[in-house]
């Protein structure tokens, strides 16, 4: 059990490099994976909150090259298999995000700005053994959103502007299978899957 009056964060972040010299390209960021889960009747209670973090923000480019990519990774949330219980009194903030890198300015061959891909989040009670519960005591906010690199200035040997990258949102996932629990406090919740 996770001592109680402790906020519990967690971290899988990846970051891409950004391009160092003119005519590189930045690297491509991809989030890792947090899993926080309370299995076979065990428990895990939280007093003062839950922040994990399983972002992934791409490199910036340099002089109209591409910039990276950025795809959130996974964060998984689990009470399974019997009597578990998972507890968590204060805020929960999970963020799965996937942050492109920005375009830069060019004078010939530019390219967009990167994807962003937004990544995945499950959180549930569950198993065939039941009694599983899962009790968020105040607010739930859970983002899986997807952030386009944004359009390099202006293509100077045309006078267009570049196009931004694509934004393309994840998945958030809240279930509770029969005779297991889920509950969120009156407080609130908010659950975000967009591409920007």
């Amino acid at each position: 059990r996770a001592p109680l009056g402790t906020v519990l964060h967690r971290g899988g972040d990846g970051e891409g490099g950004g391009a160092g010299d003119s005519g590189t390209s930045g690297g491509d960021g991809f989030g890792g994976d947090v899993y926080l889960q309370a299995v076979n009747g065990g428990s895990v209670g939280l007093e003062q909150g839950l922040y994990a973090n399983a972002e992934g923000v791409g490199g910036s480019g340099s002089f109209g090259v591409y910039s990276g990519n950025g795809s959130g990774g996974t964060i998984t949330v689990v009470s399974r298999d019997g009597t578990s219980s998972l507890t968590v009194a204060g805020e929960a903030n999970l963020e799965a995000d996937g942050y492109a890198g920005y375009g830069s300015e060019c004078s010939s061959q530019c390219s967009a700005g990167g994807i962003g891909q937004g990544g995945e989040i499950s959180i549930g009670s569950s198993g065939v053994l039941t009694g599983s519960s899962i009790e968020f005591q105040s607010t739930l906010t859970a983002s899986a959103n997807g952030y386009g690199g944004e359009s390099a200035i202006i293509d100077f040997d045309t006078n267009t502007t570049i196009d931004g990258g694509e934004g393309r949102g994840g998945t958030v996932t809240l279930y509770a299978n029969q005779g297991n629990s889920l509950s969120v406090a009156e407080e609130g919740i908010m659950l975000e899957a967009v591409g920007y």
